[in-house]
Formats: C-alpha cells, structure tokens, sequence
C-alpha cells in the first residue's frame, strides 16, 4: 500500500508490519514466499494488489488459515490489528 497511487488513506507502518507477519509466517508454514512465482518487483506489487492468496498447497487447520488471511488481508483498513492479533 506504500506504493499505492489509487490509495487515499495514509499509510499505516503497523498495518504494514502486521503484513510482514503474515508474509513470515506464511513462508515458514509453506516453504515459500505467498507471490513467489513473479518475474519483476512491479508484477509482484501488481499480484500482492489484486490477487488472494492460496492456501491448498499444503494442508493446513481452518484456524492457521484464518490467522493468516486476517494478516494479509490487501486492504489495511480490513487487516487485523496486533491487539487483535492477540485475541486470536
């Protein structure tokens, strides 16, 4: 979102880490980065900004899923917050 022109709301260093949490956690569950299979930086942000991301490459419970999406949820008005994170 830091590299967003069509965003209009400030960016957030703590919604942005929280992203990096997910982006962690998601390499050490699967072995790989969530936007691994792109070429150059700008079709990864291009990806990162309009794609979902997969979780079937590995068999993983409901609740490690969720986890994960509430972090790397694309709009950060939506993705959780650590308190949140917290809580779960």
């Amino acid at each position: 979102e830091c590299c967003s022109f069509e965003s209009t709301e400030k960016y957030s260093m703590k919604k942005s880490d929280i992203w990096a949490l997910g982006v962690t956690i998601y390499s050490m569950v699967f072995n790989h980065l969530p936007f691994s299979d792109c070429s150059t930086a700008i079709e990864s942000m291009d990806k990162i900004s309009k794609c979902k991301i997969a979780y079937e490459s590995r068999d993983i419970s409901t609740s490690l899923t969720e986890f994960l999406s509430m972090m790397l949820e694309v709009d950060p008005s939506k993705r959780v917050s650590a308190e949140e994170l917290l809580n779960c």
